[in-house]
Formats: structure tokens, sequence, C-alpha cells
């Protein structure tokens, strides 16, 4: 066996090798969900913030069912400081989406800031809305 170790030639990161010897060339864990139906003036939850690990979005999912307006419903997705919060810190996504519809946004990789909570809220309160997601370890500083 020749040793070898392969660097990422800007911030002299080595890279990654799972527990099977695998180099990792894609995403570091699974994609995981976080789902909610929209059914008042509250914001929901999408993904709450680990320590150390920012999020990685992967997809958003929605659907709004008959008793949306006839002129759809507008969704907001968003970074927040809290689960609850309705305060927008970076919008990632705002479209309309209309009555008896389900669409994605599919494939994503939008990075949210670490301690950030992915958040939804809409104008209208019959919407569900399904986000995948993963957790990636905190960029090492060189």
């Amino acid at each position: 066996m020749i040793p070898s170790v392969i660097y990422d030639p800007e911030s002299n990161t080595p890279a990654l090798v799972n527990g099977f010897g695998q180099l990792v060339v894609g995403n570091l864990e699974f994609a995981t969900t976080g789902q909610q139906d929209i059914v008042d003036a509250d914001a929901v939850n999408l993904a709450m913030p680990a320590p150390g690990r920012s999020i990685i979005l992967t997809g958003i999912i929605f659907g709004a069912n008959k008793d949306v307006g006839p002129d759809g419903a507008i969704v907001e997705i968003y970074t927040a400081d809290s689960a609850t919060s309705k305060t927008v810190i970076t919008e990632i996504f705002k479209f309309t989406v209309l009555k008896q519809t389900i669409d994605s946004l599919l494939p994503l990789s939008i990075q949210i800031e670490e301690g950030l909570y992915l958040n939804a809220k809409s104008d209208d309160f019959t919407i569900n809305v399904t986000a995948t997601f993963y957790r990636a370890p905190r960029k090492r500083e060189p």
C-alpha cells in the first residue's frame, strides 16, 4: 500500500474517508425530511439547527388542497432564529401554489447558516410543505 493523502488546495483540508475505506464524494449523510401542514397564521418549522452542523436543503415538496383560494397561496421558505419566528432572516424561496396542486423544487443544494432554523409560512392555511435535507459538519479551518 502506498500511503497518500488528498487535500483541498485552498483550505489544506484533507478529504474524508468513511468507515468502509471509501472516499466521500457525495452527501455526508442521508437526507431526512421535515413535513408540516400550514393550518394557521403561525410559522412552521421544517428543520432545526444542530450544534456544529449546517442544514443542507436538498428539496422542497409542496401541495395545496381544494380549499385554497382562486389566486393560490403564497408560500415562503426562509431562515429564522427560532422554530416559531415569522421574522425572515434570509428568504430562500417565495412561490405561489395553486388549488389542488402538488409540485417540487428538486434537486437543491442550499446551505443554511449554522444555528438558523428552516421555517415556512403562507397567506393561505391549507398548504403542506416537506423539506428534504441533511446536516453537514462545519467546514474545518486550515
